[in-house]
């Protein structure tokens, strides 16, 4: 969730806590999975591990918080 779309929330729903735990539920649950991506992918260049272009386990970009991992041992 972007910051204009907090303000959205804000302004919807008139309850400043609740949208910002909701908002930091968020926020923690994409930095750990990004946290989680970046690890593996270091593991692996670091240790010898198998890293194949293309798999979408190592794309650009944040990883979907609601997907599961798609980090697997290969």
């Amino acid at each position: 969730m972007t910051t204009h779309a907090l303000a959205e929330v804000f302004t919807r729903n008139h309850d400043l806590r609740g949208s910002l735990q909701n908002w930091e539920t968020k926020q923690l649950q994409q930095g750990n999975a990004y946290l989680q991506k970046v690890k593996e992918m270091a593991s692996r260049l670091q240790h010898g591990g198998s890293f194949e272009p293309g798999n979408p386990a190592f794309a650009f970009g944040l990883p979907k918080v609601d997907e599961p991992s798609v980090v697997e041992n290969v």
